[in-house]
């Protein structure tokens, strides 16, 4: 994204069309779980409805079914019957969901970065720090 000088006209609209497509990619990936979803999805290229379930710690039911058909709509995943099982339901991410893989490295990127300013300590040293803060009682 590259600005350029011009009249007040000109700037205007290039600022109006530049604010609806960030609009636009922020409601894409709206929502707690949307990122999980399509991350999990990179990784792992196919799931079904529980393996995602499992794989996506916290997430409900209800949130992940909405989160999936949310998702389908706007055509970042595909929803295919499995050829193995009768009834069970699979999905992938389609190419267009796939393209998205480059902007959650570059969120993750700036949120490391953002952390580390505002606390001085990376993502992994503030999950070990609150593994330690929490006890493992808590986990069993």
């Amino acid at each position: 994204m590259e600005f350029y000088m011009g009249n007040k006209d000109q700037i205007h609209s290039q600022c109006r069309q530049t604010s609806i497509a960030i609009n636009d990619a922020l409601d894409l990936l709206a929502g707690k779980w949307t990122p999980l979803i399509i991350m999990a999805l990179l990784v792992r290229k196919v799931l079904c409805f529980t393996a995602l379930k499992t794989e996506i710690e916290g997430i409900s039911s209800k949130v992940l079914s909405s989160s999936l058909k949310r998702l389908e709509q706007q055509l970042i995943i595909e929803r295919n019957a499995s050829s193995g099982q009768l009834g069970k339901i699979e999905y992938k991410l389609t190419d267009h969901g796939r393209n998205l893989e480059k902007l959650l490295e570059q969120l993750s990127d700036v949120g490391i970065a953002h952390r580390i300013m505002l606390t001085g300590r990376n993502v992994q040293e503030r999950a070990i720090a609150e593994f330690e803060n929490f006890g493992t009682k808590h986990i069993l």
